[in-house]
């Protein structure tokens, strides 16, 4: 999923005018927009089950204060998590659930490359790291490695033209992965670029992601294909030396970020990058000077490897029972049923009796999204493997074997293991639950309370009572619909231009055009159209200090004609996306609004034929948290 993730101080310049997105802040208003990856869990919760996917090193925490941490993450008796920072000597940091807005645990997903030597003869470069000249160089470029310190110089490079010329201190990455350093100085900053690389080849038009230091500000780089022109954003400025840079590849993104002690990061930006196979990856230095050679250093250099084992979150519904309150329980053994009970078995819940009031769905095998848009609203039955619903009401469950009591076919049985997808006996009724909880085995509790005891989170569920799970299966925390209050129960207070017969403007509930409510093939149980050239804007009374969204053109409409998707907030503008059909992935992410009193949500014509089609634009997901 593409991300676009960007924070800023100053509108972007003349040299960055194809920068992705655009964000300014101010007193009132500080942006800072979070990747987060949503997966589809249930029709009725694709709007509300938002939990955050980030790589890291071990793991990641975020609060709903826009507050970033990263280190060993674990459940502390005194009921808080403790993020313990990778740094030696830091401290570990405690922090409430009430405050967290995501927490992902990451023990073993990933391994560090064996750290370097403190020396080496005559300055070499450690084994696996080489000097590569990308490009063509004025003088020869020089790197050296001593005392954990990479001394690299060049002459007349560029970086961000169709065709680079720089040094590429780098190490091959056969996969996923991440590098972290930290530049200690530049000789000139108006002359030098300095940064963290990814790059698919050593030929100079060869695709990269980077993120850049010059003139005193940071940008992240990216060239999606070989040839192509490359894309460069501000994304934070008046950033001085040393500073921390780290740059990870995972899952077909590129996520970059900052620090300015190594332990505490600032996501700055993550972008959809698919890079086949093994990358080049680490240390660019350009010297844009062409009578010296001129440079920088970095220390601290990491380079860590991902395994494929890491906790991700579910693509689809998996095999097992799903509750009324919207709780999955991923891989329950359904040992019969009836007309007033559900009897099943999950881990060290055996032979565990719940009543069929509180029961919503039997899923036989794993159900996409596009599969469980075909169970129909308020009416029970079968959903079976070719498609069709059979409505009728569960008559009994036992050795694989449904009984199925149908108005127009009477009594019907069906083969479980090999007919059926999923038993629907009720519809969901998702609760306002204060945390969601995905575990290793891909189920997900929507938690009414939470407790820590000992290593150990006991979560209570509305329908299914307490459950108790283990340190060891737990993938993901995040805030739950309870905290966090649907933008469009609040009026908008103005709309503009306001809306006309033809639909054009605002659309609630809806699309314009009449078009499916869906995002990237995913149903959107509620959301709201904006065409392009239009807007809305709330009146949020300085109450809230976070919004949710998802945007994207619906999926129907053509992919002729590009739109953005703007926030703004008090006026000024948080957020512009890049250019955006009905082809790309929906963008998703989390505004900090500490401070703001009017809320605006825009779409904006990207092209003159935009305006003339009024495409719409789809926002979906959009939550505000307190």
């Amino acid at each position: 999923m593409e991300v676009p993730v960007f924070s800023h101080q100053k509108p972007i310049d003349s040299r960055v005018a194809a920068a992705s997105c655009n964000l300014a802040s101010g007193p009132a208003a500080t942006a800072r927009i979070i990747p987060i990856a949503r997966r589809t869990l249930f029709r009725s919760l694709f709007t509300f089950l938002t939990l955050l996917s980030l790589p890291a090193a071990a793991g990641i925490v975020r609060t709903l204060d826009g507050k970033t941490y990263e280190g060993q993450v674990s459940l502390d008796p005194s009921g808080k998590i403790l993020v313990t920072p990778i740094q030696r000597g830091a401290k570990p940091i405690s922090l409430e659930l009430s405050t967290i807005l995501q927490a992902s645990f990451r023990d073993g997903a990933a391994r560090d490359v064996a750290a370097p030597p403190v020396r080496t003869e005559l300055g070499k470069l450690p084994p696996g790291w080489e000097a590569l000249p990308i490009g063509p160089q004025i003088q020869p470029h020089y790197a050296k490695y001593t005392d954990g310190n990479y001394s690299i110089k060049s002459a007349g490079g560029e970086i961000g033209a169709k065709r680079d010329s720089l040094c590429l201190v780098r190490s091959i990455v056969p996969g996923d992965a991440e590098i972290v350093a930290r530049l200690i100085d530049v000789k000139n900053t108006q002359r030098v670029v300095a940064g963290l690389m990814l790059r698919s080849t050593p030929e100079p038009d060869s695709p990269y992601a980077a993120l850049i230091y010059t003139n005193t500000e940071l940008f992240f780089f990216r060239r999606n294909r070989a040839g192509e022109s490359t894309d460069q954003g501000t994304i934070a400025v008046r950033a001085t030396t040393p500073l921390w840079l780290k740059l990870t590849r995972r899952s077909g993104t590129v996520a970059v970020a900052t620090s300015r002690d190594g332990n505490t990061w600032e996501q700055l930006a993550s972008e959809a990058f698919a890079l086949d196979g093994p990358a080049l990856m680490g240390l660019a230095m350009c010297g844009k000077e062409r009578g010296e050679a001129m440079g920088g250093h970095f220390d601290s250099v990491r380079i860590s490897a991902f395994s494929t084992g890491a906790a991700a979150m579910p693509t689809t519904l998996k095999r097992g029972l799903m509750l009324r309150s919207g709780t999955l329980l991923a891989d329950a053994e359904i040992a019969r049923a009836d007309d007033s009970a559900v009897r099943y078995s999950k881990a060290e819940r055996r032979d565990v009796s719940i009543s069929l009031v509180n029961v919503a769905r039997i899923i036989f095998r794993d159900l996409t999204p596009e599969s469980a848009a075909k169970i129909p609203e308020k009416r029970p039955g079968v959903l079976l493997k070719n498609g069709d619903f059979v409505e009728g009401t569960l008559r009994a469950y036992r050795d694989g074997r449904i009984e199925l009591s149908s108005v127009l076919f009477g009594l019907q049985r069906f083969d479980a293991n090999n007919q059926v997808q999923a038993l629907i006996l009720n519809d969901p009724e998702p609760r306002k639950g204060e945390l969601i909880i995905l575990t290793t085995d891909n189920s997900v509790y929507i938690a009414r309370s939470v407790k820590i005891e000992s290593d150990r989170l006991v979560v209570e569920d509305s329908a299914g009572g307490a459950f108790t799970l283990s340190r060891s299966g737990i993938a993901e925390i995040a805030a739950g619909p309870g905290r966090l209050e649907p933008l469009l129960k609040l009026k908008p207070i103005r709309i503009e231009p306001r809306p006309t017969r033809s639909g054009e403007g605002l659309t609630v509930g809806g699309t314009a055009a009449g078009l499916p409510m869906s995002l990237g093939g995913a149903p959107v149980e509620s959301g709201m159209t904006l065409s392009a050239g239009s807007s809305a804007t709330w009146d949020l009374g300085r109450a809230y200090h976070l919004l949710t969204f998802r945007a994207g053109v619906p999926s129907g409409v053509a992919p002729t004609v590009p739109v953005r998707f703007i926030v703004l907030a008090d006026g000024k503008e948080l957020f512009r996306s890049k250019p955006r059909t009905s082809l790309d992935e929906p963008l998703s992410g989390t505004i900090e609004l500490n401070g703001v009193k009017e809320l605006t949500l825009k779409v904006d014509p990207a092209t003159p034929e935009t305006a003339a089609l009024a495409i719409p634009g789809l926002w979906a997901g959009l939550a505000l948290a307190k």
